[in-house]
């Protein structure tokens, strides 16, 4: 299953296949009990369908600075001056194979406890070899999707430390968030084979 070939290179205990990055950061949006007026800070550089599921929500988005023109990440200064008290999320998007520095996100769990880090690698799987996600942030979610480094045509993945999904409806397990949609095996097979 694709799900343990990317624990070789993902820090996470828990992966789970969805149908879309999308999706997976919506359940994890939802996990977290993000609401009205929680703030959620994401990069200027980035897919549309973050900052969608974000306002799906009813969250804000607020909309972080990149460094550069030339560099399409965020810097630990422009994350810090963007932080409010009303801030539950930041999501740190590794972009075009360029990773924001580990040193950055480790600084924001010291200094920020109570906000909670997800990694978006949509573009940027498997682009450094001594670089493990996962290490200091909470989530992460991916892409396979047609353009993606790793694609599968279609596809997902959300990564957690604890199980936050029950993939299959459980009606007494109401701490899971429960969804019943998976990628085909047809897919996988494709992830697997690159």
């Amino acid at each position: 299953h694709i799900r343990n070939k990317l624990r070789e290179y993902l820090s996470y205990n828990y992966i789970e296949t969805t149908p879309s990055a999308s999706l997976a950061l919506l359940l994890i949006l939802k996990f977290l009990d993000i609401k009205h007026d929680d703030e959620v800070i994401l990069s200027a550089i980035n897919c549309w369908s973050v900052y969608n599921s974000i306002i799906m929500e009813k969250a804000t988005p607020i909309i972080c600075d990149v460094r550069s023109c030339n560099d399409f990440r965020l810097s630990y200064k422009t994350i810090k001056d963007s932080i409010t008290s009303k801030t539950r999320v930041v999501i740190i998007t590794h972009m075009y194979g360029m990773l924001v520095e580990e040193e950055i996100i480790k600084k924001l769990k010291i200094d920020y406890p109570n906000i909670y880090i997800i990694e978006d690698f949509a573009t940027s799987l498997f682009s450094k070899k001594d670089f493990k996600l996962g290490i200091y942030s909470d989530f992460a979610i991916g892409s396979f999707g047609s353009t993606k480094p790793l694609t599968g045509g279609i596809g997902g993945v959300l990564c957690s430390h604890k199980k936050i999904l029950e993939p299959h409806y459980d009606r007494y397990e109401k701490s899971l968030i429960a969804f019943n949609v998976k990628i085909s095996r047809v897919n996988q097979v494709l992830l697997l084979s690159q």
